[in-house]
């Protein structure tokens, strides 16, 4: 892993460099390495040329971690920024059929949170995830509640969207099943 800390690399760090699209596209990379969805995502590219990139980008000399103090830096969060994208309309009587067939609990690791969380809480709460992503399609069309969607938790629910295209279920349930086995032993 390595930690790269823009703000760091450039002396006007409030000016926009690249985009992370185009820094993905530049590096031969998913885009997401660089989004904040991914934190902690490898950087598995070639960290010279992600370097030398940077300097002709910010026309200069890098700035290197031991040459910042760190411990001056104020962790600021909350500053309002505007984001345009697009949203894939999703129609809520097809969740609520998905769940009628399917249940709450989730396809990959069978955990139900009302279990966990108790009725109060947890009660009907799952993630409903589109076997096929709505934004491959590119257009809208007639969903089958029963084929095309299924119930997963919100951690299964973000583990299948960890790849680019997602994991299929059975793809995550053939990697969690054997953890899940060792750790009830």
């Amino acid at each position: 892993y390595v930690l790269v800390r823009f703000d760091y690399l450039t002396k006007s760090p409030s000016k926009a460099v690249i985009s992370h699209q185009e820094l993905a596209s530049k590096l031969n990379v998913p885009s997401r390495m660089f989004t904040p969805q991914a934190s902690g995502t490898p950087f598995t590219g070639n960290h010279l040329q992600l370097e030398t990139l940077w300097s002709r980008l910010i026309g200069g000399s890098l700035i290197y971690p031991d040459d910042v103090n760190v411990s001056e830096h104020r962790h600021v969060e909350g500053a309002v920024q505007q984001v345009t994208v697009n949203r894939y309309e999703r129609d809520p009587s097809a969740r609520r059929r998905c769940i009628e067939f399917h249940g709450t609990s989730c396809k990959a690791c069978g955990l139900n949170m009302a279990y966990v969380y108790g009725p109060d809480l947890g009660r009907d709460y799952i993630h409903v995830h589109h076997v096929i992503p709505l934004h491959t399609i590119k257009d809208s069309y007639v969903i089958d509640p029963e084929q095309d969607l299924v119930p997963l938790c919100p951690n299964c629910h973000s583990m299948v969207h960890q790849r680019n295209p997602p994991l299929s279920v059975d793809e995550l349930r053939s990697k969690i099943m054997p953890r899940y086995i060792a750790l009830f032993r």
